[in-house]
């Protein structure tokens, strides 16, 4: 049979096997095709999703590399989904930076990548794209996606979105989690209770009606009550918060990220006890496989308990180590910095040493336009250090010159007793 002939017949039965979801036969025969005609852009594409299908994420990625060049563009799409399920983010974004895909599936892989990055009013405006183009409108999928992005984009809240009614997809415990995030943005931790105790229950039934069995369920609830544990924590409610993250953990989630943060929530609620075990726990959701699946505010939450961590522990060596690395890893942030201080502090460096780490981040930040969360942070953690240390005047002034914290309600009553302290 010629090999053009062959190739045809082939294409056929590739046709029919991926109509059939018959993808490990549609492995084989796409390869087939490649070792006849290497060159075709339409078989390379074909074994790529084969091996997406059929979770082989990294062959997925090297078959959509080997791909020639007159599959380019579909090429890039697939190496960007395939980076993004691998976390390699910041390939992906640009990976679809290089396609000139505009349909729905390429907007749903660029606002999750956005999202993942914590470029949220991005995400937001692609997956708000979507739904405007989609007469039906929003799907239960794209409102719950919709409503993480708008809960963490900090503008209009998600309970107030018109396309994000709870009503419209009343067995959507996935919209109603995101939903409560608006709640939690709020700092309306009541609320926010309520409503993860909901999506929660309506998990439950929801999947015992679809007949699935209890670990699917309880994989399932696992976010929801990892979710509901750190509401409790805010409120106070420490064992019922333990209560959760722990129930989680005895029911060994197939997610490790949801396990990883359950075990972090653990060792911020215990603080300076039960250090060991702490420490453990720690180690173990630092571990480098784990870190790629997290999301970096994840990454730099557990790498900053790691530093409080061995602070308690009086291991400043090690301590020391471990804040530069998170300088070096977050130089935007304040937290590195304020970690910097109190170390200072531990190995009894003067305050006007501990003061000047703070203050030069400040200074550093100084000519970051708008609202500038991170030098708000240090700022206000300079008036408690000057309040800390027998300066309360000091305090009150820096205080009272912070944007939005000495004109609050609480950053005006502080200011005042600090004035009235320093006589």
């Amino acid at each position: 049979m010629a090999g053009a002939d062959k190739v045809a017949r082939l294409f056929t039965e590739l046709s029919g096997q991926i109509e059939r979801e018959d993808y490990k036969k549609a492995l084989t025969t796409s390869t087939r095709i490649l070792a006849i005609a290497p060159g075709d852009g339409d078989a390379s594409i074909c074994k790529a999703l084969a091996h997406v299908h059929l979770g082989q994420v990294e062959e997925a990625l090297a078959a959509a590399e080997a791909a020639p060049a007159a599959a380019a563009d579909d090429a890039a799409f697939v190496r960007a989904y395939c980076l993004y399920r691998l976390n390699r983010l910041t390939d992906a974004s640009e990976a679809l930076s290089s396609s000139d895909h505009a349909d729905v599936s390429y907007q749903h892989i660029a606002a999750q990548v956005h999202y993942r990055l914590n470029e949220f009013a991005e995400s937001l405006a692609l997956y708000e794209a979507i739904a405007r183009e989609d007469e039906d409108g929003a799907t239960s999928e794209l409102a719950t996606n919709m409503a993480a992005a708008l809960a963490r984009s900090g503008g209009l809240s998600a309970l107030e979105h018109p396309l994000l009614k709870l009503s419209d997809h009343p067995n959507s415990y996935e919209l109603a989690y995101n939903l409560a995030w608006s709640h939690v943005a709020a700092g309306n931790w009541a609320a926010a209770q309520r409503m993860l105790e909901s999506a929660r229950d309506t998990c439950v039934r929801s999947l015992t009606e679809e007949e699935f069995n209890p670990g699917e369920i309880a994989n399932e609830a696992a976010i929801l009550r990892v979710q509901l544990g750190y509401v409790l924590q805010q409120q106070r409610k420490t064992e019922e918060a333990l209560e959760e993250y722990q129930g989680v953990l005895r029911q060994k989630p197939s997610d490790e990220s949801v396990a990883a943060v359950a075990s972090n929530n653990i060792v911020s609620l215990r603080g300076n006890a039960e250090l060991f075990d702490s420490f453990k726990r720690n180690r173990q959701v630092m571990a480098e496989g784990l870190q790629r699946k997290l999301m970096p505010q994840q990454r730099m939450t557990f790498a900053f308990n790691r530093c409080v961590l061995l602070l308690y522990m009086r291991r400043l060596a090690d301590a020391r180590t471990a804040v530069a690395a998170l300088q070096e890893e977050y130089p935007d942030e304040a937290t590195p910095w304020l970690l910097e201080a109190a170390l200072l502090r531990e190995e009894g460096r003067p305050d006007a040493e501990c003061e000047a780490c703070l203050k030069g981040f400040v200074e550093r930040r100084a000519a970051v336009e708008g609202d500038d969360a991170a030098r708000t942070q240090a700022r206000v953690a300079l008036a408690h250090f000057a309040a800390e240390t027998g300066r309360p005047g000091e305090a009150a002034d820096l205080l009272r010159n912070i944007d939005g914290v000495g004109t609050s309600l609480g950053g005006a009553a502080t200011a005042v007793a600090l004035y009235r302290q320093a006589g």
